[in-house]
């Protein structure tokens, strides 16, 4: 699984301990780190966990239908971010 461990506050201190100290998000994917980008077939999602690690919600579940790479990694990111500033029962 290929996995990215972001803080969710951008405010937070920019050191790699800090993602796991505050609230973060997973943002992961069922494919292996390796793979060509253009072998990409799982899409990412993000699930926000609070300082212990916790998990709170899931901000982006991924689409249903196969993107290239980068497209995929923009929308999961932008959505994640829109539901970060917007508030968690943004739709």
């Amino acid at each position: 699984m290929t996995f990215l461990i972001m803080m969710a506050d951008p405010d937070a201190p920019d050191d790699e301990g800090s993602a796991y100290t505050s609230a973060h998000l997973l943002m992961h994917a069922a494919e292996h780190a390796d793979r060509p980008a253009a072998e990409h077939t799982e899409p990412w999602s993000a699930h926000l966990h609070d300082a212990e690690g916790t998990y709170v919600d899931t901000l982006f579940a991924g689409v249903e239908t196969p993107l290239d790479a980068e497209t995929d990694t923009a929308g999961s990111v932008s959505e994640s971010r829109q539901r970060l500033s917007t508030g968690l029962d943004s739709t």
